[in-house]
């Protein structure tokens, strides 16, 4: 197990970094759709690329990820159906949003690179493909009841993923300007996105105490426990990639839904509820996880 000074360096940098997101919110406006845009289109899908390009990935790796970027929302969004049918709250579609799909690009890209080094923000790179697929199909069916098949085509990050693996398959140098050039680029992806994370709290309001509490439960709570069980205690995974697996289910909630709970008017109050309450629980709860995974 890791001492607790060892986990707060892992946890303390990425936390500070969204606190200083925050406060510059508070004091300056800052045109987060344009630089959100960015980081979308142009450094996250150079990130990934050199990620990949310069890791020799295991496939088997990648499918074992998949599964668990697809069955971890499902669990939790099993989980969250019992509870809106025993509470009579079925018309509540909204409430799915927050509690199904984690932050698994601001915070867990920051967070797994602190804490387990290039190794487990490459894992973190192959979460991220399915589970955005999996986020803007689902996710904007749960809100509108429509599938966004043209929303997922349209991410770059898919393509640099695959261009990526097929540069690390052919075993391409990774010395040549175009990958460096990448590779820096890439570099500003993680403290913008902590930035625009902090700074994006200030827009969100803590309306629903008690749905909030419970929405943070199922995400962080539902999401420990369902990918522990499974791929720790069942399937035996004590490597990088289990403990990677855990760490991204016990993420807060994502940032991503908010829009299309606002757009497709899917309870946004009670989602923003629900990401304001787990990101601020997750400062306690993921230097647990950490710690708890060793």
């Amino acid at each position: 197990m890791e001492s607790a000074f060892e986990i707060i360096n892992k946890t303390l940098p990425v936390f500070s970094v969204i606190l200083l997101g925050y406060l510059y919110g508070k004091l300056k406006e800052l045109n987060t759709e344009s630089i959100s845009q960015f980081v979308v289109n142009v450094t996250l899908p150079c990130l990934v690329f050199s990620l990949m390009a310069k890791t020799n990935f295991s496939f088997s790796d990648f499918a074992t990820i998949s599964f668990a970027a697809i069955i971890i929302p499902l669990s939790t969004g099993f989980a969250v159906l019992v509870f809106l049918k025993i509470t009579s709250q079925e018309d509540m579609r909204g409430f799915y949003l927050p509690t199904m799909f984690m932050n698994g690009g601001n915070m867990a890209f920051s967070i797994a690179y602190f804490a387990y080094g290039t190794e487990g923000l490459t894992k973190v790179v192959l979460y991220l493909i399915p589970s955005s697929l999996l986020c803007f199909s689902l996710s904007v069916y749960i809100a509108s009841n429509k599938l966004a098949v043209a929303e997922m085509l349209r991410q770059p990050v898919i393509y640099a993923l695959i261009i990526g693996a097929i540069w690390s398959f052919l075993k391409v140098s990774v010395n040549g300007s175009i990958f460096q050039t990448a590779d820096f680029i890439g570099q500003i992806t993680i403290p913008m996105l902590l930035v625009i994370l902090g700074y994006n709290l200030n827009n969100l309001k803590l309306n629903s105490v008690r749905l909030a509490l419970w929405g943070s439960v199922f995400r962080i709570g539902v999401g420990f426990l369902a990918s522990w069980t499974i791929f720790v205690l069942i399937l035996g995974l004590r490597d990088t990639t289990g403990k990677v697996i855990v760490l991204i289910s016990s993420m807060p909630s994502a940032l991503i839904v908010y829009p299309f709970a606002k757009k497709y008017d899917a309870n946004p109050d009670v989602v923003a509820s629900v990401i304001v309450a787990s990101t601020l629980i997750s400062i306690v709860t993921i230097p647990l996880v950490i710690w708890f995974l060793g």
